[in-house]
């Protein structure tokens, strides 16, 4: 009988990086993930390997890749999506990615295409051994952006889900098992146009936005303190809008942040605090108006149990050492898919390869994509031997 340390040699850094490489040379063209899609589903074409690529949008869907097994254990599904920004101004060209010792650079690498390469190649490497207990199964989903709307349409759509799932976002392979919710908002303000010449018939937009960004820097919201996610809740004002020219009085001015939350927080909660601080700054003759543009709620999972234990031995056996656990506290501030999964019943943890960075020339270390393919199926391995 084949150990699983033998099993696990099968999944060669050669072929991860080569993964990784197709995926990251795919452009995105204006953000729809169909082309990536494409490939993946090309790269996986195998006999034992189910594919279906779900038109969630036009030219915008998932792509399900099962690896079914006999139907005696539990099931495990492997998350990651397939859109992936990346910052400007790269040394060289993002979509053409190269290596440099045991870094590999390319757009998006590092969120989240190198941790869907190694779950490709985990779910290949199920597809070559002797049937599992239970179905292996990746859903690389479109349109994560906080929201989570691949991930949403594919459980609100689909059957047969696993019990368990990992969640591939980059954690540099610690186990992560709690995350902030977010809440993306804009606050449009408006005044009245006004030439230079005619300033005193002005109402500046843009002064009370000014003032309104001062007080939001301070503002403590509404919330009870998480034990886990102590660095939450943190906001970001990304965005300031405003004015037509210099010799014009701004008639409309638009602020537009990014709080990541903790349990409790909700939109409601969250848009109260925005218009009493706007309340109690605006002059009463600026009209300001509080909008949501993105939600998600935090994410709470368990340290322990069936799907930690198998995570811990499938990382015993790629290095030797325990994972740390919630070690993190900038990936507290992340937003995954698995708080959707979660709320659908399936119990779910995050780990993936990489320390993401949003700025030109990120890389992710091939040792550590390598070894998150080897624990992902050394977790399948255990979960459904269990």
């Amino acid at each position: 009988m084949t150990s699983t340390t033998d099993v696990l040699r099968t999944i060669t850094r050669e072929r991860v990086v080569h993964l990784a490489h197709r995926l990251c040379s795919v452009k995105q063209t204006d953000g729809r993930e169909g082309p990536l899609a494409a490939v993946v589903a090309e790269l996986l074409e195998h006999r034992r390997i189910d594919i279906h690529v779900d038109p969630v949008l036009p030219g915008r869907p998932n792509v399900i890749a099962r690896v079914r097994g006999t139907g005696t254990g539990p099931s495990l599904l492997l998350n990651g999506h397939l859109d992936a920004g990346y910052a400007p101004h790269w040394s060289r060209d993002p979509h053409n990615p190269w290596v440099v010792e045991n870094r590999m650079y390319g757009a998006g690498i590092s969120d989240m295409l190198g941790g869907l390469a190694s779950m490709m190649a985990a779910v290949e490497a199920a597809a070559q051994i002797e049937p599992l207990s239970g179905d292996l199964v990746l859903l690389a989903n479109m349109h994560h952006d906080s929201n989570g709307l691949g991930t949403k349409y594919a459980l609100a759509t689909g059957d047969e889900w696993p019990e368990y799932a990992i969640n591939g976002e980059p954690t540099s392979n610690t186990i992560l098992t709690a995350h902030g919710g977010c809440v993306k908002f804009e606050i449009i303000f408006k005044g009245r146009l006004a030439h230079v010449s005619r300033l005193e018939e002005g109402i500046d937009a843009l002064a009370a936005a000014a003032d309104v960004y001062q007080a939001l820097r301070i503002l403590r919201f509404a919330h009870e303190p998480h034990p886990i996610l102590t660095g939450l809740p943190k906001l970001v004002i990304g965005e300031m809008r405003a004015g037509s020219a210099p010799a014009l009085v701004p008639d409309e001015a638009t602020l537009r942040g990014d709080l990541r939350t903790v349990p409790g927080m909700s939109w409601a909660t969250v848009r109260a605090d925005l218009e009493r601080l706007v309340t109690g700054i605006c002059p009463p003759q600026v009209n300001a108006r509080v909008n949501c543009l993105v939600r998600q709620r935090a994410f709470v999972g368990r340290k322990t149990g069936p799907l930690c234990a198998a995570i811990c031995a499938g990382h015993r056996l790629a290095y030797n050492t325990e994972p740390a656990i919630d070690v993190d506290v900038s990936a507290q501030s992340f937003v995954t898919d698995a708080v959707d999964m979660a709320a659908a019943g399936i119990e779910s943890v995050i780990y993936g390869p990489a320390a993401w960075h949003y700025q030109p020339d990120e890389y992710i270390d091939i040792d550590e994509m390598t070894n998150a393919a080897r624990v992902y199926l050394a977790a399948a391995l255990h979960l459904m031997s269990a």
